[in-house]
C-alpha cells in the first residue's frame, strides 16, 4: 500500500514536472521565435528602402539632369546619409547570418559604386561639362549598377523568406512536440489520480461508515443524557414531596406530642389524615410516599 502510494506520488510529481517545463521550454522558445521573425521581417523592410533609395536617388539625378533644378539634387545628396544608415543597420541585423553578410557586402559595394556614380556625373554637370556627364549616363553604368543592386536585394529576401520559413517549420514542430509531450504529462498525472482515489475511496468509504456509527453513539448517548434528566428532575420532585410530607408528620407528631390530654383523639386524626391522604394520592395515580 506505502509502496503503490510513493509510485503514484512519484508519477504525478513527474507528470507535473513534465508539464511545467514543456510550458516554460514553449514560452521561451516562442518569444525567441517571435523576435527571429520580428527581426526577418525588420531584415526585408530594410533591404527594400534600401532599394528604393538607391532608385530614388537615380531618379533624380535624371530629373536634375534634364531640368538643372538644385531641389532634385539635393533631395538625391541628402538620401546618403541614410543610405549609410540603413546598410549599418542591416549589419547588425543579420550579423549571426554569414550568407546575409556576404549578400550585405556586395550590396553595400554596388550601393557604393552607385553613389560614386551618382556624385561624379553631378560635379561633371556643375563644372559646365554637361556633355561629358550625360556621356557616363548613356553608358548604362548606373543601370547595371542598379541591375546588380536589384539581384542582390533579391537574394537577400530570399534567405530571409528561407529563415523564416525554417523558423516556422522549427515552431510548428516544437508545438507539436509540447502538446505530445503535455498530453502525456495530462495523461500520466489523470491515471496517478484515478488511481489515488482507488485506494482512497475505500477509506473514505470506511470514514463514511464509522462516522454514522459515531453519529447513532452520539444521538444514543443524547438519549440517554434526556432520559438522565428526566429521571433526576423526577427524583428531585419526589424529594421534594417527601420532604414536604416528612414536615407534615413533623407538624402532626409535634401537635400530638403537645397535648397530652389528647392524645387518643389526637393520635386517631393524625391517622385517620394520613390514611385519607394515601388513599387520594393512590386515586390519582401516584406512588404513596412513607
Amino acid at each position: 500500500m506505502i509502496n503503490s502510494k510513493l509510485t503514484n506520488l512519484i508519477v504525478t510529481t513527474a507528470s507535473v514536472l513534465v508539464v511545467t517545463l514543456v510550458g516554460i521550454t514553449s514560452i521561451m522558445f516562442q518569444n525567441k521565435s517571435e523576435d527571429r521573425i520580428t527581426d526577418t521581417y525588420e531584415v526585408k523592410v530594410k533591404i527594400m528602402e534600401l532599394f528604393q533609395l538607391l532608385r530614388s536617388t537615380e531618379s533624380r539625378q535624371r530629373g536634375y539632369l534634364l531640368t538643372g533644378n538644385e531641389t532634385y539634387l539635393g533631395t538625391a545628396l541628402s538620401s546618403q546619409d541614410s543610405i549609410k544608415s540603413i546598410l549599418l543597420a542591416l549589419k547588425t541585423l543579420t550579423a549571426d547570418n554569414p550568407t546575409q553578410q556576404r549578400n550585405l557586402q556586395t550590396l553595400e559595394q554596388f550601393s557604393q559604386t552607385k553613389l560614386n556614380e551618382v556624385a561624379k556625373v553631378v560635379n561633371l554637370y556643375r563644372a559646365d561639362m554637361k556633355d561629358e556627364a550625360l556621356e557616363i549616363v548613356n553608358t548604362n553604368v548606373g543601370e547595371r549598377t542598379m541591375e546588380q543592386i536589384g539581384k542582390t536585394k533579391n537574394a537577400m529576401l530570399a534567405e530571409e523568406d528561407r529563415l523564416l520559413l525554417e523558423q516556422r517549420i522549427k515552431s510548428n514542430r516544437l508545438q507539436l512536440f509540447s502538446l505530445l509531450l503535455l498530453s502525456l504529462g495530462i495523461i500520466g498525472a489523470a491515471l496517478s489520480i484515478y488511481s489515488l482515489y482507488k485506494q482512497v475511496a475505500p477509506l473514505i468509504d470506511k470514514l463514511s461508515i464509522t462516522n454514522a456509527d459515531l453519529q447513532k453513539t452520539l444521538e444514543e448517548k443524547q438519549r440517554e443524557i434526556e432520559l438522565r434528566k428526566r429521571l433526576e428532575t423526577r427524583n428531585k420532585q419526589l424529594i421534594d414531596r417527601l420532604t414536604s410530607k416528612n414536615a407534615e408528620l413533623n407538624h402532626f407528631a409535634y401537635i400530638a406530642l403537645a397535648r397530652p390530654s389528647g392524645t387518643a383523639s389526637h393520635s386517631e386524626q393524625f391517622h385517620r389524615g394520613v390514611s385519607g391522604r394515601l388513599r387520594r394520592e393512590a386515586r390519582r395515580g401516584r406512588s404513596p410516599i412513607l
